[in-house]
């Protein structure tokens, strides 16, 4: 038998839909409803009859707009002067790239509870970039036939550290819908 063969992974393809914010430390927050897409796939490192775990890289693609926020951004003293400062659009577009770690608890013949952390960068993806070190927390459920696809239904959330630029910070919590598929 091919060794190949006794590797298992997965892929899931998620729409989202949210709230963004941007913290202009010691000033404001620019917050605004977000909307975009995520992408999952994992090896599975741990399979027991009713637990399985894994490694997982995720990406986020998604935007966000507050009519205020590229004035906030321009009217920004920044606290640290030393560190950069960064203007951003009104439509701010953001990006989370990580790695980390997947866990399923199979909770009826169905029924699978997921939940994936992990650390890679987030920040904004426009012009005058803003990157920082940042974590990814999703937590829902598969339902449907293991060996099939599944329907993937969940909250995320990510956010960044603040090491990169410690005059700003981000977050986004979403509401995520989509499908996986084991292989």
């Amino acid at each position: 038998m091919n060794p190949l063969f006794l590797f298992k992974a997965f892929i899931s393809i998620n729409g989202m839909l949210g709230y963004h914010s941007i913290v202009f430390k010691d000033f404001n927050h620019s917050a605004g409803a977000s909307f975009g897409y995520s992408i999952n796939a994992g090896i599975y490192a741990v399979q027991q009859k009713n637990f399985k775990g894994g490694l997982v890289f995720n990406m986020l693609e998604g935007a966000s707009r507050d009519a205020n926020r590229r004035k906030m951004s321009e009217d920004f003293a920044l606290p640290k002067p030393s560190y950069d400062k960064h203007i951003i659009f009104n439509f701010a577009q953001f990006r989370s790239a990580n790695i980390g770690w997947f866990s399923e608890l199979q909770a009826a013949p169905k029924l699978c509870l997921y939940h994936q952390i992990g650390v890679g960068i987030f920040g904004t993806t426009e012009k005058d970039q803003l990157l920082d070190f940042g974590m990814s927390n999703q937590i829902g459920v598969l339902i449907g036939n293991p060996e099939k696809f599944r329907l993937r239904l969940g909250l995320s959330y990510d956010n960044t550290f603040g090491t990169g630029n410690p005059n700003y910070l981000q977050h986004n919590w979403g509401f995520s819908f989509g499908g996986a598929r084991s292989f």
